[in-house]
């Protein structure tokens, strides 16, 4: 069922789909079925209802939070051994710089994570496909690698496919392009780069005009919609110029 994403606006519709061990007529049950539990489900993101929590806990309980509450409660301790020396308004800039750091950082997270949410739109709720030889709908997330999406006017696209039949198919790339033009989307092989061909239509995109059907051949984090969503998750925050002087200071 491997195959390279990279060629496969390379080859014919017919080889697209023997590399996908696919066809015209679509999977069967039990084939979608194996797929589904080998690959998971068409989504780029984990449910967790928790992951908010955890990642305010951990701006909490990193080692720079750490640090500075110590520095902070020794601070205290030496204020009450000798008041005179003022260490006491010491220890509470320590402390109100962790709490500000810490909820900061954790704003950024949440902001992350409503960028994430606010991609899902771009994506659908249900779609049409073709399984042993029958149209049926079936929910976005359980669309599998070689599944034959079925494809018309308005409908946002659930996975990357290899276009395998077109009738004056456009669809706006704009959301992964930038590109206000709609591109016109044909089957014939091309010899040119994946991002490049007019045989391929990516998960995010939306048919603004004619029909088609393409086979799937990348769903969820591994379709270009899904990497490019990704990103928010994977990014990490550098430490910022107060974090390092601060972390140098208590250090010293």
């Amino acid at each position: 069922m491997s195959t390279s994403s990279a060629h496969i606006g390379q080859v014919s519709p017919e080889r697209a789909c023997e590399l996908l061990h696919s066809s015209p007529d679509g999977l069967d049950p039990q084939e979608v079925a194996e797929r589904f539990a080998h690959l998971g489900a068409n989504s780029f993101e984990v449910v967790d209802r928790w992951k908010l929590a955890r990642a305010l806990g951990r701006q909490f309980t990193n080692f720079f939070a750490i640090l500075l509450f110590v520095s902070g409660a020794l601070c205290f301790v030496a204020h009450r051994i000798n008041p005179a020396e003022g260490m006491g308004l010491l220890g509470w800039a320590l402390t109100v710089v962790a709490l500000l750091n810490a909820l900061f950082s954790f704003f950024q997270e949440y902001r992350a994570e409503r960028a994430m949410a606010a991609l899902k739109r771009f994506l659908p709720h249900r779609v049409e496909v073709v399984r042993a030889g029958r149209v049926e709908q079936v929910e976005a997330e359980a669309v599998v690698v070689g599944d034959i999406l079925v494809l018309a006017e308005g409908d946002k696209i659930a996975a990357d496919v290899r276009i395998l039949a077109s009738d004056s198919l456009l669809i706006d790339t704009s959301p992964l392009t930038g590109e206000s033009q709609p591109l016109r989307l044909i089957p014939e092989a091309e010899d040119r780069p994946l991002e490049e061909c007019a045989n391929l239509a990516f998960a995010g995109c939306t048919v603004v005009r004619g029909t088609g059907r393409g086979v799937v051949f990348a769903t969820g984090l591994r379709t270009r919609f899904g990497r490019i969503a990704g990103l928010s998750q994977t990014i990490r925050r550098t430490a910022s110029p107060l974090e390092r002087e601060v972390s140098r200071m208590v250090r010293i």
